[in-house]
């Protein structure tokens, strides 16, 4: 949900745009133009700007008078459509529960149901994570870690299903081009386990991770804009394929170690993409390995620069 700062600085922005095009009044909210707005005031409000961000909220005598101008702002929307129809949920069941969740009005029974879908509870029905329904299944979680052991777990099955082995790509640290110094590798080493005790994260200023592991046909999904011309953005699904000019299935190893990252990765968007490089087949798009920096803390205060 965005809050009613961002609503005046879109209002904003707009206004200054039609006055330099079609010569409108700066004050006009959203300079006249017709704004559609969708969304769920159900979910969580706006992280981080406080109490008083979200768009419902109203104004005050006590408000700082741009305040009370940006809580008027979604006010002016007056027309409201509310769509009352459940499209992706048919379970009858199901759909009392999520209905009752939105106004507070759970009762024991609609709890109990709830309780009853947790892998771990006794009333957890038998179910039988290898049948052929589960293949397809998507996992949805706020936990880091536990993303990563359903990737793993995710990768060894498809390894075993398609016989393809597992590619693992580890980490190329360089200073001035050059590998690391064993002097250089201890220090990193220790960087990082302190790194890990404060914040629990890597090392500062960096998120990749020291080893990827690939195999061929996997799914994977993109997680930044990479090229939106092409379709490589936020959410993009495609599968790993393998270059014609490499060896046959039967001719790698059960487990591949790269010596160094890959120049890319070829990978087949469901979607396909409209741009994409002549020399590649419909579909294909080239991944390249991501860089990043970080300073690395060597003995005597000195510092250098890893990529």
């Amino acid at each position: 949900m965005i809050s009613q700062n961002f609503l005046a600085k879109l209002s904003s922005i707009l206004c200054i745009i039609m006055s330099e095009v079609k010569g409108m009044r700066q004050d006009a909210p959203f300079g006249r133009l017709n704004i559609i707005m969708s969304g769920d005031f159900h979910q969580f409000p706006p992280v981080g700007e406080g109490s008083m961000a979200p768009l419902y909220w109203p104004a005050s005598i006590r408000d700082h008078p741009e305040a009370a101008l940006r809580s008027k702002l979604f006010a002016q929307f007056r027309t409201v459509i509310i769509l009352k129809e459940q499209k992706r949920v048919t379970d009858p069941e199901w759909i009392c529960l999520l209905r009752c969740s939105q106004t507070g009005t759970c009762d024991k029974k609609d709890l109990s149901m709830l309780k009853s879908l947790v892998l771990s509870s006794k009333n957890c029905p038998q179910t039988d994570f290898r049948g052929s329904c589960w293949e397809e299944a998507w996992l949805v979680t706020p936990w880091h870690g536990v993303c990563k052991e359903w990737n793993k777990a995710a990768l060894e099955e498809h390894c075993r299903k398609t016989k393809w082995p597992l590619i693992s790509c580890e980490a190329e640290d360089t200073i001035k081009g050059c590998t690391l110094s064993l002097e250089e590798k201890w220090s990193q080493a220790l960087q990082t386990k302190e790194s890990k005790q404060k914040t629990n994260a890597v090392l500062d200023g960096t998120k990749l991770p020291d080893s990827v592991h690939l195999i061929i046909g996997a799914k994977v999904m993109v997680t930044s804009n990479i090229n939106t011309d092409m379709k490589i953005a936020n959410g993009t699904h495609g599968k790993i394929i393998v270059d014609p000019g490499e060896p046959e299935q039967g001719k790698w190893e059960a487990r591949t170690d790269l010596q160094y990252p890959p120049s890319c990765i070829l990978i087949r968007l469901e979607y396909g993409s409209e741009e994409q490089a002549s020399v590649l087949p419909e579909g294909v798009v080239p991944i390249f390995p991501e860089e990043q920096t970080y300073q690395l803390c060597l003995q005597g205060g000195k510092s250098k620069k890893v990529k």
